[in-house]
């Protein structure tokens, strides 16, 4: 039973991530509406794209100059309060001459009495700008010179429902992109740099930018739904995403942002290194330890056979025991007469005949019953060592 249900557990984690339910919105491995997985196999299929996912930091990035880094889900939190580092890495990367696409996540539209509260704090936020107190910038702006703005409560209503799902026409003349796609996000974007050219625009407001940094460019787009499975299925613009990645020979996905992270440690080297094996053949070496310890490899004796042939278990038993398997029998006599004269001490004479009496040929049982004999006749001098050595 416990066999049966680890192996049901296992077929159904195994299951979760060939489905890719278990990854983040926008991840590349992510086969769910909001994923991109479809966007990577497509790019993986062209025969001219080398196409990677990446883990790790942004500084281990390999970007040759005609790489493009595709980062989709960019979090509204994260362009708030996000890791300055690894966004400056990103867009060094772009410095150096890779295309970096940034698509946000853009923030959901708030309730009326939220967005009041919200309304009433900012206009706090703004009497005290003008006494003088600094307010916190936002990382993405410091980094790039771009804000994120929510459509305000007014333009929300005044559009209705129609603002859900709107085209937005090309501000720059490019024969290669169409004139205008549906658009979801309620948000846009404030380049606060004249370095950015729009591309994109809704009522006015950019929310696809464009800029030359360094050798390379830089993209953003204040949505990722472009880039989802379910634009590929239902508005799918291959113009504008051929456009995205346009001259470049590689796309990598950056999923580091949405928590899919490359953390070296134990299990990461023995997967590199092929230690599985080895891993294995020591655990089977605990299990049998373990066994061996707990099990008895010879089988107990019945207690029957204990009482009728076994010796009880002494001191003296254990000596004789050890003597019967470590002297022959031929020296048994030889070894007991040796014992009794370093004991006893006997006189010349008496030593004398019972070393000859040990060195004639014959039955050993008889020659001990001769020296028995010749010690009793002797006197207590001649007192052997003991009954029980000499049975030994």
């Amino acid at each position: 039973m416990f066999l049966a249900f680890a192996a049901a557990g296992l077929w159904l984690l195994f299951l979760a991530f060939e489905i890719g339910n278990v990854y983040p919105p926008y991840s590349s491995h992510r086969s769910e509406l909001d994923g991109t997985q479809v966007l990577y196999e497509s790019f993986d299929r062209l025969p001219e794209l080398r196409v990677a996912r990446h883990y790790g930091p942004a500084a281990s990035v390999v970007a040759p100059g005609d790489t493009a880094i595709i980062v989709p889900g960019f979090a509204a939190e994260s362009w708030q309060f996000g890791n300055e580092h690894e966004l400056r890495k990103l867009v060094a990367l772009a410095h150096e001459g890779a295309r970096l696409i940034i698509a946000l996540d853009p923030p959901r539209p708030v309730p009326r009495s939220l967005q009041e509260g919200k309304e009433q704090k900012g206009q706090e936020a703004k009497e005290k700008t003008e006494k003088g107190k600094k307010l916190f910038q936002p990382v993405g702006e410091k980094v790039l010179r771009v804000g994120v703005k929510l459509q305000s409560r007014s333009q929300q209503e005044a559009g209705g429902r129609g603002t859900v799902r709107q085209g937005y026409a090309l501000l720059e003349k490019d024969e290669r992109l169409p004139l205008q796609f549906p658009w979801r996000a309620s948000c846009y974007l404030e380049p606060k740099d004249a370095l950015w050219q729009t591309i994109y625009s809704w009522g006015g407001r950019p929310v696809l930018l464009e800029q030359r940094h360094g050798k390379g460019e830089i993209v953003l787009i204040a949505d990722s739904f472009l880039l989802t499975n379910r634009a590929m299925w239902e508005d799918r613009h291959s113009e504008l995403l051929g456009w995205l990645i346009k001259g470049c020979r590689g796309v990598v996905f950056y999923e580091r942002h949405l928590g899919v992270a490359d953390d070296p440690g134990i299990a990461w080297l023995i997967k590199r290194y092929g230690l599985d094996g080895m891993i294995a053949a020591l655990l089977i070496v605990a299990a049998l330890f373990v066994w061996r310890n707990s099990v008895p490899l010879v089988p107990n004796r019945p207690a029957t056979e204990e009482r009728e042939g076994s010796p009880t278990t002494s001191r003296g038993s254990s000596l004789l025991a050890l003597v019967s398997r470590s002297l022959p029998a031929s020296e048994v006599l030889q070894v007991c007469v040796d014992e009794w004269k370093k004991t006893e001490r006997p006189n010349r004479e008496l030593a004398g005949r019972i070393e000859a009496l040990v060195q004639e040929k014959g039955d050993i049982a008889a020659k001990y019953g001769q020296i028995v004999n010749q010690l009793r006749v002797a006197g207590p001098q001649g007192v052997p060592c003991g009954r029980q050595e000499l049975k030994a």
